[in-house]
Parts: C-alpha cells; structure tokens; sequence
C-alpha cells in the first residue's frame, strides 16, 4: 500500500541509501512567533536594561494552560508608594533574524499581571509599551486586568527591518511591586483574503439558490445570522419529505451560479457556517446527513456528517489543480433519514492562502510490489472510484458472461499489496455491470451491477461477541448485486436484517487473515434459472451463495456485454492518497482462459484495459524493474527533480513526472538510480 501523501520525512527505500534534498523556498509571510517560552532556556533571550532591575524568571503559568508549556515572569519589586517621579522595569531580547516589519500587520503579546501586585491609586499596574531597539514606541496600553490579555499593535506599512524589541512598563503612581507574565510574543501576517460569495444580508439574495436533481427542498432567507448580526441572516434550506421507511438514498440539492467564476487554483479553501434546525430528525445514529459541496460537474469538493445543531465553520480544501469554477452545489444526503431535515447555511466563502507560495516537500518510497497501484488519487472526494475495465468483456460479440450460456464465468482478482487493518472501510472492487452506461460510478448509475467488496472488517474474536476487545481484523469480500435500481444504491447495500424493506441485496461474504493474494468469483446457469456463486478467498475459505433466477436474469446483456470492472474506492477523505496494487486479474469461460494479466510492462494496453476513473493518473503501473517512486505536491511552478550519486554532486535531470491528483510523481527504475550503493534527489528551481 502507498499513500500519496508522504509527509516528507526520510524514509528507507532498499539497500541502496537514498535521501530528499530539499534546495529552494519560495518567499512566504506567515505568523512569526518571537517567543512561546515552552522551556527554561527561553528566559536568557531576555534582559533587563536602561538601569532598570526587573527579576527574569520562566514560569509554569502559561497563557494557555499548556502542561508542557511556561512564560516570563518579570518582578519589579523596587516599586515604593513614595513619590519618586516616573518609574519603570524595562526588559530587551535581540532577534536571531531581523523581522520585516512591513511583512507584517501587527505585534502582540499576551500579558497578566500577577494578582500580588499592588495596582496605583487609578486601579492600573503601569503603562505596557512595546518599543523598536532604538526606543521609539510601537504602541502602548495600560495595565489593569490580572487575567491572561492578548496586547495587539499595528505595524505600519512603512515599517522596516525590526533587530530586537523592547518592553517597557512604568508610571509615576506606582505604591509597590509589580509583577507581570509574557507570553507568546509574535508578530502577526495579513490574514488570508477572501471572496465572499454569500453573506445573505437581505432577502433577495435567496432568490440565486434554486433546488436541482429532481429535489424539492423550501428555500428561504431567514433572519439568523451566523454571526448573530441583527442587520443580516441567512439561508434556510427544508426538506419535509424525508421518511423513516427504507427508501434508499434521499437527498436535498440546491445550487448557485457564480456572476464572476472563481480561478480555483488561487484558493486553498472553500467554507460556509452551518447550522442544523433542532426541529430536524437525526438519523439512528444521530446525524442530519452527508452534507458536501460539489463542483457544477457534481464532482465533490468535500463533505462531513452533520451531527451539530449549533454553527459551525466547515471548511474543505482546495487542490491546487482546481479549474475555474463557475458556481457550487450543496448537496445533503442520507440512506437512513427518519423525517424532515432543515439546516442554515451563512458566508459562503474562498480563502486564499496566507503565506504565500512555499517551496513543495520532495517524499520518496520504495516500489515493494510490482503490479498495477490504483491511487485514490482524485483531491477531495471521498467516494471516488478509480477503476479499470476488461475492454473486451464490453464487446457482445464475445459472449463473456454465464447467463444462458453453458459455461460458467470465473473473475480471479490478485491483490499484492492493500491498506491494512489501521485503513478499514477503503475498498478495493469487482464489478459486473451488463450494457452499462460507460460512467466512472456504475454502481450508482446502471441498473443492474453485481459488486464484490475488497474490506478489512472487523470481526468478533474468540468469545464470539463483535465489539470486544479481543476482536480480530479479517480481509473480506462481500457479495452485494441490484437489479432494475438505475440511480441508487438501496437494494445494493440492503441485508437479510432489512428484507421487509424490500429485495436483498447482500447476499454473503468469505474471509481471509489478509487481503494479500488471489480472490475469486465463479458463476454458474442452473437449470431452474438461478445463478450458483462461489467467492474463494487466499486462504482457499469458500462461500456457495445464489442469485435467484428473476434477478439473475437481468444480467443477461443485450447491447454491450458484462463489463469487468476493477477499482478502488477511499470512503472517507482521511483515505484518498492511499492506494492497492493489482497484481493480477484472470478471467476464465469454463475451461477457457480469456485473460491473464499482470500487469508486467510499463504502460496498459488500451486494447485491452481502459482507464475509468475520476483521476486517470492515479492509475500507475509498477514494474518489477522499478526502484522508486519520487513526489511532491502542487503547486510547484519552476521546480525540476533532479537526482546525484552524491550529495556534493554533480547534479542532473532525471525522470519524467506525471500528475497523480495533487501531486507529481516520477518513476524511477533501478536501471536509472542516481548510484549502485547510495542516491540523492532534490526539488531544484
């Protein structure tokens, strides 16, 4: 199993040593923080100057409440009620780099003042000024709370390089000690821009949202506001038709067209608040649907159960291969909904970055199978299915399927390598489709699919009850099948439990210690019209199950034979950049051996594999002369891969990349490794 989404850490790869070497950063402004004292040794930083004689110290009191975490402790204890005429602690640390203060829109520190202290006849502990090294002052405030107070001043535009900083308290009613912590001293970058899409401010702007794909939900302006403005609200969406009977997937669709459409690579983030009405039904497991926000294509941005009744911020990532986008959908859906379901959605917005480019982090990993890897490649949709078909088992004319033929049909799937126990609900698959559509999602679409489902699961252990401790992971493949079921899934996933609901579609699994290694699936005409099925597992566990002859007969094809699909799926967006690798597929009619693939060459034969899937370049062969595999994520503009047998050099061109969703990748086979013994890559611009 590979995940393209390598954290950029070193990581072995063979015999051979092999390191990342990253040699370029782009410019960025982000947050700066000077100093969080966490430990002991951040106090030295810090002096006291201009004749003052304030006690440093670091304290466990940190502005946070971090166990593992402190502050400065500054004691003026030379404080007398007398009246001495002004009096100050003043403290200084110098900068390890200039900061650019220009860079920046502000300086802050939070600050509490110890409840010992002796405050002056108008209630305050001194006048708080933070100064430049040459004394002129940034800003300044006086200090009257002993709670934890986040001290902010503005930074002007003109403002130049900054060598150190000085902090300065004083006053001249001073009656006795005064003591004070600091904490998180940072300076503070322009927050990301933003394109505010909707903010829903008046009533008419309810009128850009209409209901779309077949769904009736009420849409209307209401006057709660995510953030409680009395001068603006929000949109309320209803779906009263919702039902506890088993109707399969139910959904509220709603859309919006864009006046000017959004250049999507120079976002990272789309989000909205959400609020789910307490009048709403949740579902048996207390959630009001999967809600996500979906391209004009219907492609997904992202989605997340909604389970809160109160706002919440939800925020999806941006690839950095967006395209323009020209408006968005809010799509809401459940197989499981009990009754009707309203939610408010306010500030629909794009976030652009806030630090600017960064150079991209260069990741390497060992090719440890070779094979075919199916990535989950395609950014930001958890239900993705990469896949590829047998091209031929889609021509009639080669008679590839077992309904009302004489010979049986046996689909054989090899899996070398697949995600393992710590990975569960990311699905490897074998589909059966008969005249299919031709969609990446036959499983949805066609009407008639049978569908076998590659799962780790877990299963219940030697007491016998699921849920316990002693539980144990086992490799599964489940049989699931739907007839006369265009658009949805219900039958698909429906267990004997829920018969009453209507025809089953679930039909019976095997099991393996591993998902690694050969597993099968034979199907075979009886005489009455049903069709025997046998699913074998690695560990030659086998499962006789039948579909009955009604449903079996809808398999019969008649414009374009029973395609042979065979694919990925993640399930979940904590899952996409995993992948499985296919270390085979054969087919065999009876006797016959219509196919025996291995995927041992380099490219697919499109004659005989076509790619299907929502990121084509996530489909990767991995040959056995393949060494490593070499990437780094977008954007990336100018930064070339280049690769030495020795870290001093000399330095060359190597590879040719290709894009695996978000990111590049470039193979490298043993024959073109940089050196015999030891290899080193960098990201050069």
């Amino acid at each position: 199993m590979e995940r393209l989404q390598f954290t950029g850490r070193w990581l072995p790869v063979s015999a051979a040593a092999c390191a990342c070497l990253l040699t370029a950063q782009l410019g960025a402004t982000a947050d700066q923080i000077v100093d969080s004292f966490d430990t002991e040794s951040s106090v030295s930083a810090w002096s006291a100057i201009w004749g003052t004689s304030p006690e440093l110290s670091w304290s466990k009191e940190d502005s946070t409440g971090s166990a593992t975490s402190g502050s400065l402790r500054v004691a003026a204890t030379y404080f007398t009620p007398e009246d001495n005429g002004w009096e100050q602690a003043v403290i200084s640390r110098t900068f390890a780099s200039p900061v650019i203060g220009a860079e920046f829109i502000s300086v802050s520190v939070d600050v509490k003042v110890d409840p010992t202290s002796l405050p002056t006849g108008a209630g305050q502990y001194g006048y708080f000024e933070l100064k430049r090294p040459d004394g002129t002052a940034m800003g300044g405030v006086n200090l009257s709370s002993t709670s934890w107070t986040t001290i902010r001043f503005q930074i002007a535009p003109t403002e130049g390089a900054v060598t150190g900083i000085i902090i300065l308290n004083g006053n001249s009613g001073f009656t006795g000690q005064v003591i004070y912590y600091m904490d998180n001293f940072r300076f503070n970058a322009p927050p990301p821009p933003k394109t505010l899409i909707d903010t829903f401010d008046t009533e008419d702007t309810a009128g850009n949202w209409t209901a779309i794909w077949g769904t009736s939900p009420v849409i209307a302006w209401n006057s709660k506001d995510a953030n409680g403005s009395a001068t603006s609200g929000s949109l309320r969406v209803e779906a009263d038709y919702f039902t506890p009977e088993d109707s399969g997937w139910e959904q509220m669709v709603i859309s919006r067209t864009f006046e000017t459409p959004i250049i999507g690579s120079e976002y990272v983030s789309v989000s909205v608040d959400l609020k789910v009405d307490p009048e709403s039904v949740p579902t048996l497991s207390n959630q009001y649907g999967y809600f996500e926000m979906k391209r004009p294509d219907g492609s997904a941005i992202g989605g997340i159960n909604l389970t809160s009744t109160e706002w919440t911020r939800i925020t999806f990532p941006i690839p950095p291969t967006e395209g323009t986008l020209t408006g968005i959908i809010f799509q809401n859906g459940n197989g499981a909904f009990q009754g009707k379901v309203v939610y408010q959605v306010d500030n629909l917005q794009f976030t652009k970055s806030a630090a600017g480019s960064t150079a991209p982090v260069l990741s390497i990993s060992s090719n440890r199978a070779a094979g075919l890897k199916l990535f989950a490649s395609a950014p930001g949709q958890a239900y993705q299915r990469q896949n590829i078909v047998y091209a031929p088992s889609e021509d009639l004319a080669n008679t590839l399927w077992w309904v009302n033929q004489p010979e049986a049909m046996t689909y054989s799937v090899t899996w070398s390598e697949f995600p393992g126990a710590d990975q569960m609900g990311f699905q490897g698959h074998l589909m059966l489709v008969n005249d299919t559509g031709g969609g990446v999602t036959p499983d949805w679409n066609d009407a008639n699919v049978i569908l076998i489902e590659f799962q780790n699961v877990n299963t219940a252990g030697p007491d016998g009850i699921a849920g316990n401790s002693d539980d144990v992971v086992q490799a599964q493949a489940r049989f699931l099948h739907k007839v006369n079921e265009a658009g949805g899934n219900a039958m698909l996933y429906r267990a004997q439990a829920n018969a009453a609901a209507g025809p089953v579609g679930v039909l019976g699994q095997v099991q393996a210690p591993s998902m690694v290694g050969t597993w099968s699936m034979t199907l075979k005409q009886q005489g009455n019209g049903s069709t025997a099925v046998t699913l074998k597992a690695p560990n030659n566990a086998t499962t006789q199950l039948v579909i009955p002859a009604e449903a079996a007969a809808m398999f019969e094809p008649s414009t374009k034979g029973v395609s042979a699909l065979i694919g990925v799926q993640p399930n979940s967006d904590t899952r996409i950049g995993l992948s499985a690798t296919l270390g085979g597929v054969k087919i065999t009619q009876g006797a016959k051996v219509v196919v025996n693939e291995n995927f041992a060459t380099a490219e697919l034969d499109s004659a005989v594999w076509v790619v299907r899937a929502q990121d084509a370049g996530g489909i990767v062969p991995t040959t056995s002369g393949l060494a490593y595999l070499v990437s780094w994520p977008l954007p990336d503009a100018g930064f070339s891969l280049r690769a030495s047998a020795s870290v001093a050099g000399p330095w060359n061109s190597i590879g040719t990349s290709r894009l695996v969703g978000a990111r590049r990748l470039v193979l490298i086979n043993q024959a073109d490794a940089p050196g015999a013994s030891a290899g080193f890559f960098q990201l050069k611009k």
